[in-house]
């Protein structure tokens, strides 16, 4: 007998699952057309691994894995080792193929099929092995009425989850569902991440610290000049890490210098992610040979030091170092406003076409998946002796950003 919604949470529960998306499929979400999974916001809601650039003839694609198992009717789970993620450049889009595939218990009579109205659960279980644990169940069947007996529910992407809307109050079977569930819940809502940064907001100036055990709440104080980042981490209960991940309840919380709480003008430029290039001069010939061929001597007066930074815009050649270089789209088509090589990149380029420094497109694309779907941007003033920082109450919350849009954004010059 096929179990109810109730009956499929526990059994999911009982694998280690803690966060529920929902999706009603449309009648070409089968097999043949793979199953559609949105934009690439989805590789920051479900747990991904390595990406693979695909450089076809006409068509260039990333191949993601993700792992991804079915649960069976009996409650046991069974690993469908084929599936992986397709991220379509040229729409953007994801689709999720090869969930059938080398895998005696998944359900073909339910994906072969054109059908509207099937409910697919998708329950992920915690790090450090996270997993997607899927089951789907027919038009008119019990889990499928329950589903709609929920009533109106949050959105992450193109999937219901088991949150209702701002504004309206759970009924009872939402209810009921949600007190199967285990305490984590993945990212936190819009309102509860407003909440906790205006009670942030509401300390006024807090002296700077640094969080060094989030288990005993140790706290030691801070006096370096990004101390602003761990004051705001240390406020939200965070201690300081450089993991690619999110940083608060799902979400990355950037702070950032600013002038005045009237004009809210930053002092500096604000980073948005900073992993290291995995290709050009540095790779091939050593961290020390390209800081002799683009370093430069050190602007505070430190003779034993060699720095290499600067602002870098696409087409523009800057000389920040002993050689000018600049920002180069290998493989994007800025017109079209598509990636057409997969193995492609961003690039820092002399002016005869050496290569100094490069990130891979793969490179950017995993950097991105883990970090960059709900992200927020505090500002912050700072007062010394003794070094405090307050933080304002006007923020940028950013989601259902893709690496399109950042390419975008270097390609027109915008950042």
């Amino acid at each position: 007998m096929n179990p109810d919604l109730s009956q499929v949470i526990r059994k999911m529960v009982a694998h280690g699952a803690q966060r529920f998306y929902f999706k009603v499929l449309a009648d070409n979400d089968n097999s043949k057309n793979q199953l559609y999974m949105g934009g690439s916001q989805v590789v920051q809601i479900f747990p991904v691994g390595a990406f693979h650039p695909i450089h076809g003839a006409k068509r260039q694609n990333f191949h993601v894995d993700i792992p991804f198992s079915w649960l069976a009717d009996d409650g046991s789970v069974h690993v469908a080792p084929n599936t992986k993620l397709i991220y379509y450049t040229d729409y953007p889009e994801v689709r999720l193929s090869g969930f059938l595939l080398r895998c005696s218990h998944a359900p073909n009579n339910i994906m072969n099929v054109r059908q509207t109205g099937r409910v697919m659960i998708f329950g992920i279980t915690s790090e450090p092995a996270a997993q997607v644990i899927a089951y789907v169940a027919s038009p008119g069947s019990a889990l499928a009425n329950e589903f709609d007996a929920l009533g109106q529910l949050q959105t992450e992407g193109i999937f219901h989850v088991l949150r209702p809307i701002a504004g309206t109050v759970a009924g009872s079977a939402l209810r009921a569902v949600q007190s199967l569930i285990p305490s984590s819940k993945g990212v936190a809502s819009r309102d509860e991440l407003c909440a906790k940064l205006r009670e942030i907001n509401g300390h006024g100036w807090v002296p700077s610290k640094r969080m060094t055990d989030k288990t005993t709440g140790a706290i030691v104080p801070c006096n370096a000049p990004n101390c602003g980042g761990y004051t705001l981490e240390a406020e939200l209960g965070i201690t300081a890490n450089g993991r690619s991940e999110p940083d608060w309840n799902g979400w990355e919380v950037k702070q950032y210098g600013v002038r005045d709480f009237i004009t809210y003008l930053a002092r500096s430029a604000v980073s948005i992610m900073v992993p290291n290039a995995d290709g050009g001069y540095r790779q091939e010939h050593g961290f020390d040979s390209f800081m002799s061929r683009y370093g430069y001597p050190d602007r505070s007066g430190r003779s034993d030091r060699l720095n290499f930074g600067g602002q870098f815009r696409v087409g523009n050649l800057t000389a920040t170092g002993q050689v000018p270089l600049s920002m180069e789209l290998h493989g994007y088509d800025g017109l079209r406003e598509t990636i057409t090589d997969t193995k492609g990149g961003i690039a820092l380029v002399e002016a005869d076409g050496t290569v100094a420094l490069r990130w891979s497109f793969v490179k950017i694309m995993e950097h991105w998946s883990k970090k960059h779907d709900h992200a927020v941007y505090v500002p912050s003033m700072m007062i010394e002796n003794p070094r405090q920082y307050a933080f304002g109450n006007r923020t940028r919350i950013c989601e259902t950003t893709s690496p399109n849009l950042l390419l975008k954004a270097l390609y027109t010059k915008k950042m």
